[in-house]
């Protein structure tokens, strides 16, 4: 078990340092990335199904790989795999999968792309699978770096800006857990960086500015940076609006649903206490990033902008979620992880798919597409209704338990998410509307959107995932029961 868990950090790594080899051959890059990409999932299934059948997985956060790399710093290469990072793993072999038939025929996606693509894989599976403090912020630092070079490169018009403001709002955040973890090292009572040692020895608690606490807000700011929460979020629409289509699809599937991930896995069960003192405000945050992205997607008229500010209203349903401490919100908020990674993840793939051919994302310039590709508008609402929360898709079941959760702690948090809902129906609709029906506009008539037949190829596994996930979502909740189940009664 613990070769095949640490192949599935070596794979991605080994095949991006293989396609940077190959240079100016664009095609066999895509293709060799599409077997990557298959091998890749491969391993994923089969390190879930080991780690489901292993009886070290009713632990919490069983090891399966140990290694002492650096015990100047009381830090192990430690990796786990278990029902909480699990699901995201298979989320994000099962994106890059799907993207790697996108990828096929695309003139601007080379070797250097591919494998940029590849290593950022390799950041993102690395701090889901990380089960020491220092050899998460390792992967966590490292995901910048490609990311930034995707964006800045491949991007849009405005992509330097873009990437700057993405590299500089992550890393101030990151810096802080950084000093956090220096705090760590240098704690007499803290024997080691693994987090099973941090979860067993607790920093003593004396209010929010004792030690413990300034370590846990090191770790906070960091994730909320990334999730990102209001008002921390004005990186995530340039980021998501200037970024190549792959890009904005990994964003939005895998990179923000860490920080749900991260504090889900270090905040609250290592440092309770402050979770706990830190928690009204955190929730207020969210309910506020609900209410004011949802106006703020409303008003956009870029497609991608108003995709991305439903991303922070969906998001601050997460953030509510993990900080209520009842166990259905927090089971809620961790399958909506998986649920918008999904629907938005679609969104972004089939604008993509439509802005290859028209080059446009003002909503303005759009009308009429139903009556020219009805079968790709069928897509387009469909993961519109699942981002919305129609019942039978997966993007309900995470709002309705957050909300059931949320009820009990304070009812007025959970009536202002509640608008949410209502408001993401009105910006969802009216996107839906404006972009597809109508009469139709000119740009639509002289474009035809006719996706060939590797872009259906990269779209139907999603429509697949959200239907069987709205109808199954035990597939999920049931592999996560026990580690969150966990996890949440570190909080007591």
């Amino acid at each position: 078990m613990a070769n095949l868990t640490l192949s599935l950090i070596l794979w991605p790594l080994v095949s991006g340092l293989v396609l940077f080899t190959l240079g100016k051959a664009r095609t066999a890059a895509q293709w060799f990335f599409l077997v990557s990409s298959l091998v890749w999932m491969v391993l994923v299934v089969l390190a879930w199904s080991g780690a489901s059948h292993s009886e070290a997985s009713s632990s919490v956060f069983p090891l399966f790989y140990n290694w002492n790399w650096l015990p100047a710093l009381k830090s192990r290469f430690l990796l786990g795999l278990d029902g909480l990072n699990l699901p995201l793993i298979g989320l994000n072999a099962f994106l890059s999968l799907c993207l790697s038939f996108y990828y096929i025929g695309k003139e601007k996606i080379n070797s250097t792309y591919l494998g940029l693509f590849s290593i950022l894989n390799v950041g993102s599976v690395g701090s889901l699978m990380a089960a020491d403090a220092l050899t998460f912020y390792v992967f966590w630092e490292f995901m910048l770096i490609p990311m930034f070079f995707l964006i800045g490169k491949w991007g849009s018009k405005n992509r330097v800006y873009a990437a700057l403001k993405f590299f500089a709002f992550t890393m101030g955040g990151s810096l802080l857990m950084l000093l956090s973890i220096i705090a760590l090292v240098h704690h007499q009572g803290v024997p080691s960086l693994g987090w099973h040692d941090l979860a067993t020895y607790r920093i003593p608690f004396d209010g929010i500015w004792s030690t413990q606490g300034l370590v846990f807000l090191g770790f906070l700011v960091a994730f909320l940076v990334k999730i990102p929460v209001w008002p921390l979020h004005t990186w995530l629409p340039d980021a998501h609006t200037e970024a190549p289509t792959g890009g904005s699809v990994i964003l939005a599937g895998v990179l923000l649903k860490l920080g749900v991930y991260g504090i889900a896995r270090w905040c609250l069960p290592l440092f309770p206490e402050s979770a706990h003192a830190v928690a009204p405000v955190v929730m207020a945050l969210g309910a506020i990033g609900i209410v004011l992205g949802s106006f703020a997607a409303w008003k956009q008229t870029d497609i991608k902008r108003c995709i991305a500010y439903s991303s922070v209203a969906h998001l601050g349903f997460m953030a509510i979620g993990v900080f209520s401490f009842v166990q259905e919100s927090f089971e809620g908020a961790m399958f909506q992880n998986i649920a918008h990674g999904l629907s938005t993840g679609l969104l972004f793939l089939v604008f993509g798919i439509i802005y290859d051919r028209t080059h446009s994302r003002e909503l303005s310039e759009y009308g009429g597409m139903a009556s020219k590709n009805p079968w790709l508008v069928t897509v387009f609402v469909l993961a519109s209704m699942a981002s919305v929360g129609l019942p039978g898709l997966p993007g309900f079941v995470g709002e309705f338990l957050v909300l059931t959760g949320t009820y009990k702690v304070s009812v007025w948090v959970s009536l202002v998410a509640l608008s949410g809902v209502l408001l993401g129906s009105i910006y969802t609709l009216n996107l839906v509307k404006k972009m597809n029906f109508g009469q139709t506009s000119e740009l639509v008539a002289h474009h035809p959107v006719v996706p060939t037949k590797l872009e259906w190829a990269a779209i139907i596994p999603f429509v697949v995932a959200m239907l069987v996930l709205g109808m199954r979502p035990g597939l999920i909740l049931g592999q996560a029961h026990q580690a969150l189940e966990q996890v949440f009664l570190q909080l007591k």
